[in-house]
């Protein structure tokens, strides 16, 4: 494996260039020594990072015998656990714990890691795990993976006008490489009619953001292929403000007020003008569970429509929703390390001819379809939502764009400091580009991932930020066998500020299942919920918060109050370590007792553990008569 070339490639080159040199030298040198014991090995993508092993252009599916995570600062590896079974991707070591490199012992890491790759290796390369007899694959290699449409368009692409039943058409998606799971026919067909229209009830309305990829239309349960460049028209009917939408080509491109377009008056052409109360650029931030992308769904239609009358009707706001998104005037993208300008605002994507030709095409991302989109319909607001906007490089992101999306610098009828540029891969011929002002951006950020302080400077002063913390008073009245939420909720996030900061603490939805469970089923029901809601998610939270510093997490959740059976974490103090470790051990030059912490799952199905959260000593006796358990598995039925 040449060290060099997999370095540059461009799946592991953006992450290489931003470590430090420390960094940089330790994946060097883990490379070289994967290359040592493993020789030829290849490399290709996953969701997670890197997987590394055997995996031919042929095949869909490799067999990896170890993966690398790259992340921000630093990366991680793995190994498989079980050689052979593919299925098993989880990975393990001597210490029982994934690497996180080199935020650990490195020199120690490294021994382990080459001693267990150099036993497992000839097992590995005897199971088919690595390449025989030719160099090792790169990520690049292996090009870019076909959509299912792209996949059954090369399949079909002389059946035009031919009809398949549906056990036909299952059979040619599994034969053109389309996994058994993937091979459902409706999700490449146009919308179904309904007396010439298509109401939102119709559950075929859910799938219009499929039709990019529509290639058939459907009579009974025969599918007609059409192929991809096929003219379809109907009227689709948005029942949340009763008006029918000419539907053309894949999008909404009228809207009529009443539901017979031949008769009706187009909707009045003004022009939406935003407001104070909905800036163009807002991001909402706050810790985990603070409902922020709940409120994003409220935002977006107000922004898009800002004279729907929002109520406490959540599923009419649902519905609305639903309907701007399937008119492509909202659109949802979240960022990530990996995301840059190319898929986001515009450029090169490779792809492969039916003769298996590699070509290269200038292509839009999303921030410039819904930018061109907002321009050309400038009756209509649009609304773009960055979730996790502070998880991508911003500068990377948007690059020259930053400047553009400021409201002064946007084009309209009033802004007279309007600016446009000329995108980097736009031909001469193309127009300048400019983000119009009837385009809102909503972003959410959660504090507990990145600090607010840390965030782009450019960002900070572009976007309203609206602060969204965790809100007790949702809980309020919500009593659980004596448990009062609201409390429980206050308490453990003032501790939470003390021994960390105000950005990590708990937000009130994770509390929201519980108050929903007492309402629809009754107390027991909801002391269920109470404890999945600790044990499934705030404890391993807490860990999360606290780099599994197990001392602070009793405090914050009493432990240290309670008596040991009602103890969610228990402490075992360690005094004979002698015993342990045998004649010539030292102890702790600071005289501090070390301990060893375990999770005690009897606490979570004690009613007498959740008060103790509150404070006081909590008696651990039986004869109490405020000390009751209950089991999950009992009263959940």
């Amino acid at each position: 494996m040449a060290i060099d070339k997999l370095i540059s490639d461009s799946k592991i080159q953006p992450f290489f260039t931003e470590w430090d040199n420390r960094t940089q030298v330790r994946f060097s040198s883990l490379l070289a020594m994967l290359t040592e014991v493993c020789g030829e090995f290849d490399v290709w993508t996953s969701q997670s990072g890197l997987r590394c092993g055997l995996k031919e252009h042929s095949e869909n599916k490799g067999h990896h015998l170890f993966q690398i995570d790259l992340k921000k600062g630093h990366f991680g590896f793995g190994i498989s656990r079980r050689i052979g079974n593919d299925q098993d991707s989880a990975y393990t070591t001597a210490c029982g714990k994934y690497h996180l490199i080199p935020r650990v012992d490195s020199e120690q890491v490294m021994s382990y890691i080459k001693d267990n790759l150099t036993s497992k290796t000839p097992l590995a390369r005897s199971l088919g795990f690595l390449p025989k007899e030719r160099k090792g694959f790169l990520p690049s290699d292996y090009g870019i993976a076909l959509s299912r449409a792209e996949k059954l368009i090369a399949a079909l692409k002389d059946n035009l006008g031919d009809s398949f039943s549906t056990l036909e058409l299952k059979v040619l998606m599994e034969d053109a490489g389309i996994a058994e799971s993937s091979c459902i026919p409706n999700d490449f067909t146009y919308n179904h009619w309904n007396d010439g229209e298509i109401t939102t009830k119709n559950s075929e309305v859910k799938k219009r953001k499929l039709l990019k990829q529509a290639l058939f239309e459907r009579n009974g349960e025969s599918y007609c292929y059409l192929g991809p460049e096929s003219d379809y028209t109907g009227h689709i009917s948005n029942a949340a403000e009763a008006k029918v939408g000419k539907w053309e080509n894949g999008m909404i491109v009228e809207w009529y007020v009443n539901k017979d377009p031949q008769m009706a008056s187009s909707v009045d052409n003004k022009v939406m003008k935003h407001s104070s109360e909905y800036p163009l650029n807002s991001i909402y931030y706050g810790p985990p569970g603070t409902g922020k992308t709940y409120h994003t769904i409220e935002g977006a239609v107000r922004a898009a429509e800002p004279d729907f009358v929002v109520t406490n009707d959540r599923d009419a706001l649902k519905t609305q929703y639903d309907a701007l998104v399937s008119a492509k005037r909202i659109r949802f993208v979240t960022f990530h390390q990996s995301f840059g300008y190319e898929e986001f605002v515009q450029g090169l994507r490779a792809e492969t001819d039916d003769n298996g030709q590699i070509r290269y095409q200038v292509k839009d991302g999303i921030f410039k379809q819904i930018c061109d989109d907002a321009s050309g319909d400038r009756n209509n607001n649009y609304v773009l939502i960055i979730d996790e906007i502070n998880r991508g490089n911003i500068s990377k992101i948007f690059g020259e764009l930053i400047t553009l999306i400021e409201p002064s610098k946007r084009t309209g009828e009033t802004n007279k400091e309007a600016l446009s540029v000329r995108l980097p891969y736009s031909k001469d011929t193309a127009p300048d580009f400019s983000v119009p002002d009837n385009l809102y951006i909503i972003g959410t950020m959660n504090t507990a991932d990145r600090s607010l302080a840390m965030m782009d400077t450019a960002l900070r002063r572009r976007f309203d930020f609206k602060e969204m913390m965790p809100n007790p008073a949702r809980l309020q009245d919500t009593v659980v066998h004596g448990i009062n939420l609201r409390d429980l909720l206050t308490i453990m996030n003032q501790r939470i500020e003390v021994l960390y900061n105000r950005e990590h603490t708990l937000g009130h939805a994770f509390f929201i299942p519980v108050k929903e469970m007492m309402e629809q089923r009754g107390e027991k029901a909801a002391f269920v919920e109470l404890q999945s809601a600790f044990k499934n998610k705030i404890i391993p939270l807490l860990e999360e918060y606290f780099f599994e510093d197990w001392h602070k997490i009793r405090l914050i959740l009493g432990d240290n109050q309670k008596k040991e059976d009602c103890q969610f974490v228990q402490e075992h103090r360690l005094n004979n370590l002698n015993d342990l470790f045998g004649p010539g051990y030292e102890a702790d030059s600071f005289g501090q007792q070390q301990s060893r912490y375990e999770i005690n799952s009897s606490a979570f199905t004690s009613i007498q553990a959740y008060l103790g959260i509150l404070g006081g000593n909590v008696s651990a006796n039986p004869a109490d008569s405020t000390l009751q358990r209950v089991n999950p598995e009992t009263e959940a039925a």
